[in-house]
């Protein structure tokens, strides 16, 4: 083993630069899990790899040492590396926040299952593979969120009593902010001597001022709640 420490070292550098460039660009982003994380979780997949390719060497050295002995030592080349990549999706899914309005954290998750992959790949040797899977991960993270503008869009949950003169007001306030937007929901909520109503409407551009929206329709009588969503129904 001693005799290839500047492999392992070397593997152990690149797994280091890889998923420290990828965890700054979380970190950059503010997302749930950032450089350190990332760094950590592709180090350690690359001391698996590392382990499972000595375990590997090892097993092959005593049967060719042995070559009259049992039969049956073997090593299963891919147990370890099953393990880590069922693993990872545990610690993945730690980094997913789900709320009431919003969901967050999955672009963070898959990148720590990406630097992973790419640990294990530098573990086990597959330097090209490394290479290729980090730059493509890189231009997925960097290029395509600063380049690709995809016009995504948003609901706003409005909650208000007063029946269908209010339910008027609101569709009028919204035609007058001189946006697209589409009526999903309609629900109520029946109690002793009042009705509560919730609609949620489609906003069907993300660039649009929600700060706006919300001071228009505060100004309507009968208002209780205006929320934003980013969860598409």
């Amino acid at each position: 083993m001693w005799d290839n420490v500047d492999i392992i070292l070397f593997r152990l550098f690149l797994a280091l630069i890889f998923s420290g460039l990828i965890g700054y660009e979380r970190e950059v982003s503010e997302s749930n899990a950032g450089l350190k994380t990332h760094i950590l979780v592709a180090i350690g997949s690359t001391i698996v790899a590392l382990m499972q390719v000595e375990i590997t060497q090892y097993v092959r050295e005593i049967g060719l040492a042995n070559p009259l002995g049992p039969m049956n030592v073997t090593s299963d080349a891919s147990r370890l590396i099953a393990q880590v990549v069922s693993g990872i999706g545990f610690l993945g899914a730690g980094t997913i926040i789900v709320t009431k309005s919003n969901i967050s954290g999955l672009t963070t998750a898959a990148s720590i299952w990406a630097v992973a992959s790419i640990g294990l790949a530098l573990g086990m040797g597959f330097y090209p593979i490394a290479v290729f899977g980090f730059l493509f991960v890189i231009l997925t993270l960097f290029i395509f969120k600063r380049f690709v503008n995809v016009n995504r869009s948003y609901s706003i949950i409005v909650k208000y009593m007063g029946g269908a003169p209010t339910l008027k007001e609101i569709k009028v306030t919204l035609d007058s902010l001189d946006f697209k937007y589409e009526l999903l929901s309609y629900n109520s909520d029946i109690f002793v001597d009042y009705v509560i109503r919730e609609n949620v409407f489609k906003i069907k551009n993300k660039s649009t001022d929600f700060q706006g929206i919300m001071a228009k329709l505060s100004n309507i009588e009968n208002i209780i709640s205006v929320e934003r969503s980013d969860l598409h129904i």
